[in-house]
């Protein structure tokens, strides 16, 4: 950016159903100010993949010419992008290196980071994040480098996220058409987690589940770090769909029912009558509604909740890690606003759920503190905090970047969580 821009950190996140943009000023004791935010919708993906370039490429131009109007710029520079697509792969690799009983210095340190780059299968992918979660001093763990210990074996635990190169490539393409310059990619899983987890949440154990337009996003914490990761292409879209089928109604329709309905059918919804409109015209060429319970809707939206939750539940046994981080669920995404959604999530994955909105980001405007902003918020966090964006603001201050990828990675741990 810019020495005007050079304070400024702009966020954009492409998902299913929308694009959402927001601008914010980092002021000097570090924290984010909302300038600029936009909303449009976005026809144009399709389970986090763009299916129609030229909607997309349209929603986002829409979204950030609003987004810096409000913010009182011209053109942002540079911006930070959501990325669920090419299937996400969450893979921790474990190394060591002797240290024959010395004290840990930043050689050391640097030197078992990139023992463990060196494991990263190049056949994996675009490499979308690769950092430490974990050092390890004689087979004792902790999230800070053990700089000036002594020990025979210095250890660290490498969480790597890779996607498939074509569906990220065709996003890039319609960013740069839009047009703007990415600073970098960011997984949106990991970003609902930084937006809508507390210090507390991380540090002890928690999974965030984002239920989204075309994907539900999956990402577990753990002593202050991002363990895992996980896409499932099971979205809110799929509850539009089936109840417009079930009901025989517009998809727009389909749309309004499903924020009227509950995740779990109460028996008081027997004696609720609704109004569906039906797809279709009548004799006399107006567009007709029926009469139904409204027990038929919520009995739709129940049976989608749990043929979701259960298969979170198996993705979540899967990894492992459900002890360690899966106790305790956040779920935010626009569905997460669903009646009842918390209470059937505790009932099957038998955790601790709360509703998780995004924080973190002064002079938000109201419409912007809903769960499904918690994205493109938790963006801007990770831009903040980010190691490069760091390394950039010392090099222009003068600093001397003499131990390169060690000042990096301290640099993320200092201002992680």
């Amino acid at each position: 950016m810019s020495s005007v821009q050079d304070n400024l950190i702009a966020a954009l996140d492409v998902g299913s159903s929308k694009v959402a943009s927001l601008i914010a000023r980092v002021e000097p004791d570090g924290s984010l100010t909302a300038l600029g935010f936009a909303n449009r919708q976005c026809l144009g993906m399709k389970n986090g993949v763009v299916v129609d370039p030229s909607a997309v490429e349209h929603a986002i131009k829409d979204a950030m010419d609003h987004a810096e109007h409000m913010a009182g710029l011209d053109k942002i520079e540079e911006i930070y992008v959501s990325c669920s697509a090419g299937s996400p792969r969450s893979r921790i690799i474990e190394v060591d290196v002797s240290i024959d009983g010395h004290e840990v210095g930043h050689t050391d340190v640097s030197r078992v980071l990139t023992t463990a780059r060196q494991q990263i299968n190049p056949e994996d992918g675009r490499i979308l994040h690769a950092f430490p979660v974990a050092f390890g001093l004689d087979g004792t763990f902790s999230v800070h480098a053990p700089i000036s210990m002594f020990g025979d074996s210095l250890s660290v635990a490498m969480h790597v996220i890779s996607v498939n190169e074509s569906p990220v490539k065709n996003l890039e393409r319609v960013v740069e058409r839009a047009p703007l310059s990415m600073s970098a990619l960011v997984s949106s899983a990991y970003a609902n987690g930084l937006a809508v987890l507390d210090e507390n949440e991380v540090r002890l154990g928690t999974t965030c589940i984002d239920i989204g337009g075309g994907t539900t996003e999956i990402s577990m914490f753990a002593e202050h770090a991002l363990v895992h990761q996980e896409v499932l292409l099971y979205g809110g879209d799929m509850l539009t769909e089936r109840i417009a089928r079930k009901l025989m109604t517009p998809y727009s329709e389909a749309e309004k029912l499903k924020v009227r309905g509950s995740a779990i059918v109460d028996p008081a919804d027997e004696r609720s009558i609704i109004d569906v409109l039906q797809i279709g015209e009548s004799e006399d060429g107006e567009e007709g509604f029926i009469r139904m319970p409204k027990s038929e809707l919520t009995f739709i939206m129940q049976n989608y909740f749990e043929e979701l939750f259960y298969q979170i539940k198996a993705a979540l046994k899967d990894t492992g890690l459900n002890e360690v981080a899966g106790q305790n669920i956040v779920l935010t995404g626009g569905v997460a606003q669903c009646d009842g959604i918390a209470e059937l999530a505790t009932r099957i994955l038998g955790s601790r759920t709360r509703i998780g909105t995004p924080k973190g980001v002064d002079a938000m405007p109201d419409v912007a503190l809903k769960p499904q902003f918690a994205t493109v918020v938790g963006m801007l966090i990770y831009a903040q905090r980010s190691p490069d964006r760091l390394r950039k603001k010392r090099v222009k201050q003068g600093v001397s970047e003499s131990h390169g990828l060690f000042n990096r990675i301290s640099g993320w741990f200092k201002n992680e969580f």
